[in-house]
Order: structure tokens, then sequence, then C-alpha cells
């Protein structure tokens, strides 16, 4: 019997986990690069560790389709499981708050399930946050490069990932405005295509769809 393990978490306390049963495992198989080169920094021999690559669809030709209409709402796109473990969507929730809170105009689109998303709606409901967010529930593959053709905003404040596939995937139909967590060291963006800012800092996601609603209002005039 030969066991293989697929590491998808770059979170300290799941290499760890792995670590335990190291004498047992004849190879391991990390979701990125960044994995890899861990777990041979942690004592895995070389020859045991190998990383898989997960393509996402990209037009040949870039075509930028964010509305720059400033009339319209800034349009928001999330995409991923939607659970608190991880992917932190309590902090999305507060996200949203201030948003609602603020002078910004917007629309989010949130495409996936999970446990959480019962809760989330319920939250969303109560608050009449409603008239901006909207669950889409989880999305075919083949529909996800629609979904992100019609956002402006791609979010993502996961804690801790190999290679966040949602962000790569907007990257590959667009890119305006994203979010980088801590983990993500070699993901980057050049200044025509995105801007960054750490996961947990949510009044820096805010500033930054504001100055995107501000780039739309100046060339709008």
């Amino acid at each position: 019997v030969r066991i293989t393990s697929v590491v998808h978490n770059g979170e300290e306390k799941i290499y760890g986990c792995y670590d335990q049963y190291r004498d047992y495992t004849d190879a391991y198989v990390g979701v990125s690069e960044d994995i890899k080169r861990d777990l041979v920094e942690r004592g895995v021999p070389a020859d045991r560790v190998f990383s898989i690559t997960c393509p996402v669809p990209c037009d040949k030709v870039l075509t930028r389709s964010y509305t720059m209409d400033a009339s319209l709402p800034i349009r928001i796109g999330y995409a991923g499981r939607v659970v608190v473990l991880q992917k932190r969507m309590d902090l999305l929730i507060k996200m949203i708050e201030i948003l609602e809170n603020s002078d910004v105009s917007f629309c989010m689109e949130i495409a996936g399930d999970g446990p959480y998303r019962e809760e989330m709606q319920h939250i969303v409901m109560e608050e009449g946050w409603d008239r901006h967010v909207c669950f889409l529930g989880a999305l075919d593959r083949e529909d996800i490069p629609d979904f992100w053709k019609r956002q402006d905003i791609c979010v993502n404040i996961a804690d801790a990932e190999g290679r966040c596939i949602s962000k790569l995937e907007a990257m590959g139909i667009w890119w305006k405005l994203g979010t980088m967590a801590a983990w993500q060291k070699r993901l980057f963006s050049l200044p025509d295509i995105g801007k960054c800012c750490r996961s947990w800092d949510r009044r820096h996601m805010i500033r930054y769809t504001r100055s995107a609603g501000e780039r739309r209002i100046r060339s709008s005039g």
C-alpha cells in the first residue's frame, strides 16, 4: 500500500498534522509551489514532495468589461466556499456592513455554498442588505468566466490557502481590484491590473472600492 497526501492548505498547524504521519506517507502533493517549498523546509525529503497546478481559463485577448458608468453601482464578486474557517466569510459580513454605512453605491454577488450560507443569508435579510447582496449558490465551472466578466471587483478574504483559484480565474478574465491574503507572497499585481490589500484590513478594502468609484466619476466627467 502506498499513501499519498494532498496538502491543500498553507497553515502552520496543518503542516504539523501532516508531520505526524511522515513515516507512513510515501508522497506529498502540494497545491502550490509555496506548499511544496514549505514542506521541504520542514524536513520532508524533496524526492517525496510534488506540486500540481490548477489551470484556469484565460481569454487570448483580454477585454475589460467592468463598467465605467458612474451612475451604476460598483459590482463586487466573491466565488468560493461559504464558510468561516479559512474563508472568513464572517469578515465579509463586516465588509458588507461597512459598505452599507458608507457612501459607496455597490452590489455584491456571492457564488458558492457552504455551512455558513444560511446564517449569512439570515443576517443579510435581517439587516435589509438584500437590496445589494445576492447569493447565487454554487455555479457550474463553465459559468465562472461569465460571473467574473460582470464584476468590477474581486474580493477574497481567506486566511490561508495554497493559491486562490477564484482570484486566478478573475485575473484570467480581467482583474480590476482584489484583495491579497498575507500568505500570498508571490502573487503580484501590475498597476494597471489591480490593487491588493491585506485580507484583514477591511477599511483598506473600502478605500480601494471608493477610489474605484471616484475614478469612474472622473472618467465619466
